[in-house]
C-alpha cells in the first residue's frame, strides 16, 4: 500500500511540474562580494573483463572548490575566481589499496 501511494505521490508531481504553463527560471546567483564552497563526490564502480578475467575496482573522487564571485553585472553574468581548496581520491582494485588527500602530508620517502 506504501508503495501505491508513494508511486501515485509521484505521479501526481510529475504531471504538475509538466503540464505547469509558468516556466521556473532556474539561475546561479551569488552576490558579489561572497565566497563560496562546492564539492563535488563521484563514486563509481567499475567491473571489466580483460583476457578472461574479470577485475573489478571501486573508486571515490572528492573536489572542494572555492568560489570568489568578484561582480554581478546588470545581465546577472559573474567575474568568479575558483581555486581548488582540496582533492581526496580512494581506489580498491586488483592491486590492493590506493589513497591521496591533498589535506594529508605524504608518509614515507618521496
Amino acid at each position: 500500500m506504501k508503495r501505491v501511494i508513494c508511486a501515485l505521490s509521484v505521479a501526481v508531481l510529475l504531471s504538475t511540474v509538466c503540464f505547469a504553463e509558468d516556466k521556473i527560471d532556474l539561475k546561479l546567483r551569488l552576490k558579489a562580494g561572497e565566497t563560496y564552497n562546492m564539492k563535488m563526490v563521484q563514486v563509481q564502480d567499475i567491473g571489466q573483463t580483460i583476457n578472461g578475467q574479470q577485475m573489478n575496482m571501486k573508486q571515490t573522487q572528492e573536489m572542494v572548490i572555492g568560489m570568489e564571485c568578484k561582480s554581478v553585472d546588470a545581465n546577472g553574468n559573474m567575474d568568479i575566481i575558483m581555486v581548488y581548496k582540496s582533492m581526496k581520491m580512494a581506489m580498491d582494485g586488483p592491486m590492493g589499496h590506493m589513497e591521496f588527500d591533498s589535506n594529508k602530508p605524504p608518509v614515507g620517502p618521496n
